[in-house]
């Protein structure tokens, strides 16, 4: 988890976080891309798991590190 994003409306928190499961691709980045997932609170003890919210795009394949249009 990481990237936490906190919102709160009518007293509810949405706490909006990137998930990475640690399971490496062939290239290195993360198998499942970066999603945005969601947990909501009202009060800091209970929590709801909301899942992947926001899917990952594409997986785009590593380029060089080189500046473009150089």
């Amino acid at each position: 988890m990481g990237d936490v994003i906190p919102y709160e409306k009518d007293g509810v928190f949405h706490l909006w976080y990137l998930f990475a499961d640690r399971m490496a691709g062939a290239d290195g980045a993360p198998a499942n891309g970066m999603p945005w997932h969601l947990v909501t609170t009202e009060d800091f003890v209970t929590f709801t798991d909301g899942g992947e919210a926001v899917p990952s795009g594409e997986r785009m394949p590593r380029t060089s590190t080189s500046t473009p249009g150089r």
